[in-house]
Parts: C-alpha cells; sequence; structure tokens
C-alpha cells in the first residue's frame, strides 16, 4: 500500500505496466509537487483555461471507479493531465465521434477502456487531479469543427 493524500492506494493499482515501478509513481509525484511548489508555474497551476471537453474522474478515491466525458468543465480554469498518443496504423481503439458523443456523456465502465487510458486514468487519479484530456476521446473525431 501507498500512501497518498490521504488514501491508501493498492499496489496492484499502481503497477498496471510492465516498465511500471512503484519507484517511477513516486518519483513522479515528487516531481510534480516541486514544480508545483517551487516554479512560478506552480503559482499559476490553478487558473489554465480548460479544454472544451474533458474526462471528469470525479473526486472518488476508488481507483476503478466510473468516468465521463462532460462538455463545457463547470469551472473555466483549474488542472488537468492530457494524454495524447500514436493511434498506430490501424487507429485508435476507442474514438468520440458524433454518433457517439451522448454514450460518452454518460458515466463509462473503466473496465472497458484500453489499458493506455486506463493507465492515464489511474495515474491522473493517483496524482490527485480531476479532470483527464485524452485526444481520441475529448475531440470529437468527425466533426470537422470540433478540431
Amino acid at each position: 500500500m501507498y500512501l497518498f493524500r490521504g488514501q491508501e492506494i493498492p499496489v496492484r493499482h499502481l503497477l498496471t505496466a510492465k516498465y511500471c515501478s512503484p519507484g517511477a509513481w513516486v518519483s513522479a509525484r515528487v516531481w510534480l509537487e516541486q514544480c508545483v511548489q517551487g516554479h512560478r508555474c506552480g503559482e499559476q497551476s490553478s487558473s489554465y483555461s480548460l479544454p472544451t471537453r474533458l474526462l471528469d474522474l470525479s473526486e472518488n478515491s476508488k481507483a476503478e471507479a466510473h468516468i465521463r466525458l462532460i462538455d463545457q468543465p463547470p469551472h473555466d480554469s483549474g488542472r488537468y493531465v492530457c494524454l495524447s498518443h500514436c493511434w498506430g496504423p490501424l487507429g485508435c481503439a476507442l474514438t468520440t465521434t458524433t454518433g457517439n458523443l451522448p454514450t460518452h456523456e454518460k458515466c463509462g465502465e473503466f473496465l472497458s477502456l484500453p489499458l493506455s487510458f486506463r493507465q492515464a486514468i489511474l495515474f491522473t487519479r493517483w496524482l490527485g487531479v480531476r479532470y483527464l484530456w485524452i485526444d481520441s476521446l475529448c475531440i470529437i473525431q468527425d466533426d470537422e469543427e470540433d478540431w
């Protein structure tokens, strides 16, 4: 178990990848906290403009809690984590389109997401950040105006 922001997090939630170790997660958390507290950019970290669409991970402490895609976050500014990834030659396993947008705006099942998305969600929650932006989910892929 690791204690983070008063929460005990089981190691199985941290070690979801072959090359991921508890030390790497702890180092990333320490570096982020040092940046936020020690650099001038940290003074503005709560005032960054939020994108139009984000994944709301809620403030639920459960690592595998539901997520949902939200349009127009309730706050105009705040902190969020980004995952921009290579889709590969076959494209992305999961995207948001005009056809599935209403489904993505409802609570989604954590375990139904691709592994890289689940890892990003776990890591974002572990850092104590509520919002996550994933390009393939937060941009409506078949809507040129959304780009």
